[in-house]
């Protein structure tokens, strides 16, 4: 296979499989929205209000280099929280904290920023 075969190959396998490469290389948990798992908006917003002390055990991880958001835009009307962090040990102790698959009965995605 020539040089043109195979750059186009390698082209095509990155481009399939972006969003997986994404993932493995910045350790980022998958964006896969399941709306109908999401609890509504203004009820998750009350959640995460309600456990600010827990949010900013959270935070306080890596201060500055952690942030807890809601997402409202990927499902109108409901919510995820995202979690931003910075490294893949501060990603551990994150999720020994919240021990589960759900923040609060919310579900959540962790993102390497």
């Amino acid at each position: 296979m020539h040089r043109a075969g195979i750059a186009f190959l390698l082209l095509a396998l990155l481009l399939t499989g972006c969003s997986q490469s994404v993932d493995i290389l910045w350790d980022s948990t998958k964006l896969d929205p399941e709306c109908a798992t999401f609890p509504p908006a203004a009820g998750a917003e009350r959640a995460l209000a309600e456990h600010e002390e827990a949010v900013r055990a959270i935070e306080n991880v890596h201060p500055g280099y952690i942030w807890v958001d809601l997402d409202t835009v990927t499902c109108p009307g409901r919510a995820q929280v995202v979690i931003s962090y910075d490294t893949e040990a501060n990603r551990a102790r994150i999720e020994r904290l919240i021990g589960g698959d759900t923040l609060f009965g919310i579900p959540y995605r962790m993102v390497n920023r």
